[in-house]
């Protein structure tokens, strides 16, 4: 934290949540679509 990073840690079940009880979660999702005219993956 002093030098300004901030750690990121990725646990998709949510299993060390109780072990490293963190002072704050982000529950994220990348969601994509097809588009339907030129048959291709959109962010």
């Amino acid at each position: 934290w002093h030098r300004g990073d901030v750690p990121v840690m990725v646990d998709p079940k949510g299993e060390l949540i109780p072990q490293v009880q963190p002072a704050a979660l982000v529950d994220a999702i990348l969601a994509r679509k097809i588009s339907e005219r030129r048959g291709i993956w959109l962010r």
